[in-house]
């Protein structure tokens, strides 16, 4: 092998070699750093909450433009076989491409799209995703004191932790701790701004949200059960239940709902005095509104509507007499 060839060879290794080393230090550090500075929160403070999430949001694609990669490297392979008796200008190019080579490399792995949340005794702590963010550009970590914070809405994938009606630290919430975050937040005394909430479902757990609807189902029949008196003073027979008018995977289907059916009929005759819903979840495709109380809250949510089911035939009745 000629002192040219081997010259060459060894530029191209401390090129490529060099390269790695900047790259990781641009991209690779930054996650590093965040999961130390999570272990040092750790030690400190008492953790209620914590939650690694993707934003990689299920139902997106990321489109990532590698035109000017693909245009580089039969670039590079053709600056190389041009400079073969000068290694410098190619391993300047070598170097050039690697490193795109390896910031690329680096975004398809999971770890630059991994956004932390930790809830403790003392605030709010958000370590985002760097998604090929250099190391030092941006916040390693925002951190607000509950001290700044007394309300919350959720808007799609998006926890909003609010002061009056500014948001004051945006977050991303994974749809499956949805119950788990409104008990959280209720418990640390954060007033909620909306009474239902507009969820990311793409990726909901369709049998669990199922369920959650039986158990709202079986509550009505409770609150049902505190206006027999009534019920039984107008001659009034309850019809409930849970509606869902699709089939399969409602929550991935474009205008897919459900809701609780309460129809009051006639005890003698069978006939329909009154029907009123009580939306529990309305999708326009990957975004819903889901109902969102509280077992307490709902509860009395759902004596009101009750209440005003059986207003409407009192009311009914008495025009009825009226006339």
């Amino acid at each position: 092998m000629t002192d040219e060839v081997m010259s060459l060879l060894q530029a191209l290794t401390a090129a490529v070699f060099g390269s790695f080393v900047i790259g990781y230090a641009v991209w690779g550090l930054g996650p590093q750093l965040q999961r130390r500075r999570r272990k040092r929160v750790r030690r400190q403070e008492r953790v209620r909450y914590q939650r690694d999430v993707s934003t990689r949001i299920p139902g997106l694609a990321e489109q990532e433009n590698l035109f000017g990669l693909w245009l580089g490297l039969p670039a590079l392979a053709i600056w190389i076989a041009a400079q073969w008796q000068s290694p410098l200008p190619a391993a300047a190019g070598a170097f050039v491409m690697t490193l795109l080579f390896w910031r690329w490399l680096f975004r398809q792995g999971d770890l630059p799209y991994i956004q932390s949340i930790m809830f403790t005794d003392r605030g709010a702590w958000l370590f985002p995703a760097r998604r090929g963010v250099v190391t030092w550009k941006d916040e390693l970590e925002i951190f607000r004191s509950w001290d700044e914070i007394d309300s919350y809405k959720i808007d799609g994938i998006d926890l909003h932790l609010c002061a009056g009606e500014r948001t004051v630290l945006l977050l991303e919430m994974d749809p499956g701790d949805h119950e788990l975050l409104l008990g959280l937040l209720a418990e640390l005394g954060l007033e909620r701004l909306e009474a239902a909430d507009r969820v990311w479902v793409a990726g909901f757990d369709e049998a669990a949200y199922y369920q959650m609807e039986d158990g709202i189902a079986k509550m009505g029949w409770t609150v049902i059960d505190l206006f027999q008196d009534e019920l039984d003073e107008l001659e009034l027979l309850p019809e409930f239940g849970v509606m869902r008018n699709m089939p399969g995977h409602r929550l991935l289907d474009e205008y897919a709902r459900s809701w609780l059916q309460l129809n009051l009929l006639d005890s003698e005759t069978q006939e329909r005095r009154a029907s009123s819903m009580f939306p529990l979840w309305q999708s326009s495709g990957t975004i819903g509104v889901l109902i969102g109380s509280r077992e307490g809250a709902l509860k009395e949510r759902m004596q009101e509507w009750v209440r005003l089911v059986i207003e409407e035939v009192k009311l009914e009745r008495e025009e009825e007499v009226v006339s």
